[in-house]
């Protein structure tokens, strides 16, 4: 039981919160916390925090505050709030990772610069719209890989025929030719 006019006076203005976010069917996704203390004094109402499902962490906080911008000059009630950019991108890197699109759709190596089976390739490959980079040496590590930002890599064997084809989004490789790249017969 609230014994103080302002706890009151509170309590009434969050009943009236309630009221308004019912008139909106917002009110099934609100809890509220009266033990909630984040130290903000210039607020003067209430406060709030904006979660996602899934994720523990407040992606957006605020709350009403009648008195902050006298300070400035011009005294005028306000409500506003503020997103966490760093939890928000946090709580949707597996959407984000989904929807970017990486620079270059494939990497292809090979191991000679001569070689100019890498170069046919990656000519089919651009006519069929993809976006190709190629690079001559040792197989790339992943570090190297990376910096490509590609979704897959084919690597040409010493024989220029055989492939090996390494999407980096599924993690799984199969083996095939540069023949069978050529006519299509494998999709990348």
């Amino acid at each position: 039981m609230v014994n103080n006019e302002r706890s009151k006076r509170a309590l009434d203005n969050l009943h009236e919160v309630i009221r308004i976010l019912e008139l909106y069917q917002a009110d099934a996704h609100i809890t509220l916390d009266l033990g909630e203390l984040r130290g903000l004094d210039y607020y003067s109402g209430v406060t709030f925090q904006g979660f996602l499902s899934g994720f523990g962490e407040a992606v957006c906080l605020g709350g009403r505050y009648d008195e902050l911008t006298a300070s400035y000059g011009r005294p005028t009630p306000a409500t506003g709030f503020a997103f966490n950019l760093l939890n928000l991108l946090f709580s949707m890197s597996d959407i984000l990772e989904e929807a970017a699109q990486p620079g270059v759709d494939i990497l292809i190596n090979a191991l000679e610069i001569h070689d100019s089976t890498a170069y046919k390739l990656a000519q089919h490959l651009r006519r069929r719209g993809k976006s190709v980079c190629t690079r001559f040496g040792a197989e790339p590590d992943t570090h190297e890989v990376r910096k490509f930002h590609c979704r897959t890599l084919i690597n040409i064997g010493a024989d220029g025929e055989k492939a090996s084809i390494h999407s980096l989004k599924s993690k799984q490789t199969q083996q095939s030719t540069v023949t069978a790249l050529l006519s299509d017969s494998v999709d990348v």
